[in-house]
């Protein structure tokens, strides 16, 4: 006996169950192994009773062939492959077949039904191509590890959170391992196949191509992108790299921040652009910038960060990283509040 607090005698009835939760599937559509009663004449479609635990339900019976068939009930119910049910006929009110449950996700076409539901249950289970695991049980009717097993055994493999067939795995693996050698011939600058793009080719899910692509030793995820191991893949060859480039060297003295830092970076790694105090120039002004000062330290003598900035045509912001690299490389020196030739300006007797 259960003693149910908050619930009212007559929202109860005859066959209700108490479950936990995840622990069943609810269902209105399920295809049984259908037994039918010696001399009964079962037509191909009928409307029925169906006696499943202590209750009953209407339930319209459809048969697929001389050995199943598909029950869709008026309201869903908690059912496990292996649970068995009687099938009666309310007019005349006699048992016309017995029936065990097989499947509790059917085929979306009746058709294809049988040569499933002919499958042991393991088989049943990996039809989808992509089992997860936290729905084995309540698929299965069976404990966790009990499902795992019997999907092991007709050959599935699991793959982080799933169970895929051995043959799906391995198909999938070839195209792309395929797929990623024809992108990098293509697309030598990129860093790899866009994994949007991959998975929606491949019919499988941005996650579950990640999770593919840690069992394959030659391949690895970048950038939101697969790629081959050894593809090494410059950041100032992609396409991001070449307009960010751009960008830097149209406005040498005054760059806007980039958008993606992770590519600055690795432009900064390259040595195509140069980082101060969380500005980035691209390594081509910075050179030129060396070139103004030195000329006009050759002409001057001294120069002040105003003149500096004058000198680049810039504001104060930019320029002040500039002069503070200039003086840590030892292009220039700092004598008060000017700039004077430093030893690696060139500008100085032996």
């Amino acid at each position: 006996a259960l003693n149910l607090v908050g619930v009212d005698r007559q929202d109860l009835t005859r066959g209700d169950a108490v479950t936990r939760p995840g622990q069943w599937l609810f269902v209105t559509i399920v295809d049984v192994a259908l037994t039918v009663i010696p001399g009964v004449d079962l037509r191909r479609r009928a409307r029925l009773l169906a006696a499943v635990g202590s209750g009953e339900h209407p339930v319209w019976c459809r048969r697929l062939d001389d050995s199943f068939a598909r029950l869709r009930f008026n309201t869903a119910l908690p059912l496990a492959p292996g649970d068995r049910l009687v099938l009666r006929d309310p007019g005349s009110a006699s048992t016309v077949a017995g029936a065990e449950i097989r499947d509790v996700t059917p085929t979306r076409r009746a058709a294809d039904a049988p040569a499933r539901l002919v499958q042991p249950l393991g088989a049943r289970l990996l039809a989808t191509g992509w089992t997860p695991v936290a729905d084995l049980g309540s698929h299965a009717g069976l404990t966790t590890a009990a499902a795992e097993r019997e999907i092991v055994a007709v050959g599935g493999v699991r793959i982080a959170d799933w169970y895929v067939p051995e043959a799906l795995v391995t198909d999938l693996r070839s195209r792309i391992a395929t797929t990623a050698a024809e992108y990098h011939h293509a697309h030598p600058s990129e860093p790899g196949t866009p994994i949007a793009e991959l998975a929606a080719s491949l019919g499988i899910t941005g996650d579950q191509l990640r999770a593919l692509v840690t069992t394959m030793m030659d391949l690895g995820v970048d950038r939101g992108c697969i790629r081959i191991s050894d593809h090494i893949t410059r950041a100032a060859e992609t396409a991001g790299g070449i307009a960010l480039l751009a960008a830097l060297r149209a406005a040498a003295f005054s760059p806007s921040p980039p958008e993606d830092l992770a590519l600055a970076r690795a432009l900064v790694r390259e040595g195509h652009c140069v980082e101060l105090d969380g500005v980035y120039y691209s390594a081509t002004a910075i050179d030129d910038a060396r070139n103004r000062i030195v000329e006009a330290l050759r002409e001057r003598g001294s120069l002040t960060v105003a003149d500096i900035r004058d000198l680049l045509g810039s504001t104060r912001k930019f320029v002040l990283p500039i002069v503070n690299h200039m003086d840590a490389q030892g292009v220039t020196r700092r004598r008060g509040d000017d700039r004077i030739p430093g030893p690696r300006s060139g500008l100085l007797a032996g």
